[in-house]
């Protein structure tokens, strides 16, 4: 099951791998981690 859209913060990213989820389609993820900002 892939999860995408919407995905903004690693708590709703956590949500769908608890909900699921075994991928995840979402570019704001990576921006958000390569800038070490891991809120």
């Amino acid at each position: 099951i892939k999860a995408a859209g919407g995905i903004s913060n690693f708590a709703d990213a956590t949500k769908f791998i608890d909900l699921g989820a075994t991928r995840l389609g979402t570019s704001r993820l990576v921006k958000r981690a390569k800038a070490g900002d891991f809120s």
